[in-house]
């Protein structure tokens, strides 16, 4: 699985990328959302909206958990909302 980051130079949009690299089977992780340099205490939960699918969900604390699958759903798209 490959997790990487962009964000806007004045950190107002950042958006997260999970893809899987393999196409015949699903895989999961536990990724690292770099939340301090993002102004988020570790105590302080944050919504990541998954642009593709349209769902949200509420994360806490640095770390987080993606499962794709290569048929259904191979990358998601995050947008980080506070």
């Amino acid at each position: 699985m490959l997790w990487y980051a962009k964000a806007s130079d004045d950190g107002a949009n950042v958006i997260f990328v999970a893809v899987n690299m393999d196409p015949t089977v699903e895989h999961d992780s536990t990724v690292t959302v770099p939340i301090e340099p993002l102004g988020i205490a570790p105590s302080e939960s944050y919504r990541m909206h998954e642009l593709l699918s349209d769902r949200a969900y509420d994360w806490r604390g640095p770390r987080g958990y993606v499962r794709l699958f290569p048929n259904e759903s191979p990358a998601q798209i995050f947008r980080l909302e506070r």
